[in-house]
């Protein structure tokens, strides 16, 4: 064994053939791995600058409208690259990397849609793709006001499709004595209620379920034709009393104030809100519709004269306007009127007669509540909703005794389904000194696309159509 210093501190610091040979080997291997992940970067590089748009997030919320979000600015979207199904207009806009697209009709409740935007098109790299997107809109509540002659009468919501309590475990919205009548907002509710003198009062409803009083004018007696812009906050009605001859009052809820303010100078026969604007018709003493923007009072655009406005063919802002010899549907959005005609319905036996009509669309159909008499007894033979579109007759619901009576009808907001009220044969007036109704009443939800029964509770003024 050598133990010559000299040559073991040779050994140690000079590396003989063999490592020199793995220094180098160890370097070109290092080179290499640069190499080929330089090469990955660079086909990756390029694979990102050729791959078109993705879908990074879509909501569908209040409004109708459904927004895309893809993972880059795109170019703008027209309305030819959208396909929707099942079919529904629409409008899109684009702002960066974000596309919202408002359905421009209302939906179908509790249903899935599917969204395609063809050849979506990268603002700063020009490739293009397809986005997808599905969603399901929701199932709408639906809220009654059931009388309760030996206790307070209650505001109750259900899901319209199954049932379920929208609040609580017997959905219950609010309960006081003696409510007139009701309309829902969109957090809350605006409801009448009536003193033990009859006079009337109008409060909002919060979700904390506080009233919040709404000051009507000095001596009001009397109140009638609730209505309500739900996403606007707007809250409006015809109020009366020794020196109020109909005076239509309007209750801005943003402005915060709790007054229900005087709209136009003189008696008030009928009104509505537009539906999603800030504008509302009224009818004059002299049967003249007047168009009156809330936030801009002074500024009043006639419409016409007609002796009967009836209501907004759901979903729109075509206002239906009748006269004895015609009905008038008057399109707000395009500023234009026409004469529609309705055709009678066509059902066996004896004519029956229309106590109730509901125009569902701007070509003449309609539903209504057809009734057929038997006037040498005095008695109803039987009742039914009908709905006539395009030269056809349907039958939506028939009372299931002639005893029993139909006593209206409204249309869903979305006009997808229609609120049958009915009353059974023991019901009876139930003695309000304001709207009475009839106790023994049920509300009937009937779909218009293949007449099936959704469901039926009892009550009365579904919100659809409750205040009216």
């Amino acid at each position: 064994m050598s133990t010559d210093p000299a040559r073991s501190t040779r050994s140690d610091a000079v590396p003989g053939r063999g490592t020199r040979r793995r220094a180098r080997r160890w370097r070109r291997q290092v080179l290499v791995v640069l190499g080929v992940a330089a090469v990955l970067a660079g086909g990756l590089g390029v694979a990102s600058a050729n791959q078109g748009p993705r879908l990074d997030s879509v909501r569908f919320g209040t409004g109708d409208r459904l927004a895309l979000t893809a993972d880059q600015a795109v170019a703008a979207i027209t309305p030819d690259q959208v396909r929707v199904e099942p079919a529904a207009a629409f409008d899109v806009v684009t702002a960066g990397a974000d596309i919202s697209i408002r359905f421009t009709e209302p939906l179908r409740y509790g249903s899935g849609y599917e969204v395609q935007v063809r050849d979506v098109t990268a603002l700063y790299t020009g490739t293009r793709a397809d986005l997808d997107a599905r969603f399901t809109t929701p199932q709408p509540d639906v809220a009654v006001l059931r009388r309760d002659a030996a206790g307070d009468d209650a505001i109750v919501s259900a899901s319209l499709l199954d049932g379920t309590p929208a609040a609580g475990d017997d959905g219950v919205l609010y309960r006081a004595p003696r409510i007139q009548t009701f309309a829902r907002l969109d957090a809350g509710l605006a409801v009448v209620t009536l003193g033990d003198d009859g006079v009337p009062a109008l409060a909002v409803i919060g979700p904390d379920g506080v009233p919040q009083p709404i000051a009507l004018p000095p001596g009001t007696t009397g109140l009638r034709d609730l209505d309500v812009e739900p996403g606007r906050g707007l809250v409006g009605a015809i109020v009366s009393g020794p020196d109020l001859a109909d005076q239509l009052v309007v209750a801005d809820l943003a402005d915060g104030t709790g007054v229900a303010e005087p709209v136009g100078d003189d008696p008030t026969i009928d009104w509505r809100f537009v539906p999603r604007t800030t504008s509302l018709v009224r009818q004059a003493t002299d049967t003249s519709l007047l168009l009156v923007d809330v936030l801009a009072p002074d500024t009043v655009t006639p419409l016409g004269q007609h002796l009967e406005m009836r209501d907004f063919v759901a979903g729109g802002t075509t206002l239906i306007a009748a006269d004895i010899d015609r009905v008038t549907a008057i399109d707000l959005g395009a500023a234009s009127s026409e004469t529609i005609a309705l055709a009678a319905p066509d059902l066996p036996g004896d004519e029956p007669t229309l106590p109730t009509v509901v125009i569902v669309d701007d070509s003449g159909g309609y539903i209504a509540v057809a009734v057929r008499i038997d006037y040498v007894q005095s008695a109803i033979v039987d009742a039914q909703v009908v709905e006539v579109t395009d030269g056809s007759t349907r039958v939506l619901y028939t009372s299931p005794s002639p005893e029993g009576r139909i006593t209206g009808v409204c249309v869903s907001p979305n006009g997808e389904y229609v609120a049958v009220q009915t009353v059974s044969g023991e019901g009876v007036d139930d003695g309000y000194p304001a709207q009475p109704l009839s106790t023994a009443s049920t509300v009937v939800f009937v779909s218009r696309v293949d007449g099936r029964i959704a469901r039926s509770t009892a009550g009365v003024l579904p919100d659809w159509c409750a205040g009216r």
